[in-house]
């Protein structure tokens, strides 16, 4: 593994492309912090309609149950594979997003909006498709 200037090792992809390792790090916080932020809106809204503040979660879960854990209570099992899911899908949209626009774009703030609308269209995809 080859050394940077200050000595510690940087990591390749398979081709043998270096990673900046700080640029990762940092789309992974955001996509993971996004994906939170959106997560806690969703539920704040499924709880004011009356669906029940857990049923984003439970219906995330629905997908690997097939469709046993919809009930809008809390449940733990549902919840920790509905918050997994989620996140999960938040990363891989993230990355997705970051590899798109990593070279197109180099302002913070149309960044910021860019990423924005990214999520808007995410979620009128997701939510016409699912």
């Amino acid at each position: 593994m080859a050394t940077t200037r200050v000595g510690r090792p940087s990591i390749r992809t398979a081709g043998g492309v270096p990673v900046n390792t700080r640029a990762a790090t940092g789309v992974l916080l955001a996509t993971m912090v996004a994906g939170m932020m959106f997560g806690m809106l969703q539920m704040i809204v499924e709880a004011v309609i009356g669906h029940g503040f857990w049923s984003p979660l439970r219906y995330i879960a629905s997908v690997f149950t097939r469709g046993v854990s919809t009930d809008p209570s809390f449940s733990i099992w549902p919840a920790i594979v509905g918050l997994g899911g989620h996140m999960m899908n938040s990363v891989i949209l993230g990355a997705i997003f970051a590899a798109v626009v990593w070279k197109l774009v180099r302002n913070p703030i149309v960044l910021a909006m860019a990423g924005m609308m990214w999520g808007a269209i995410i979620f009128v995809v997701i939510g016409w498709a699912v």
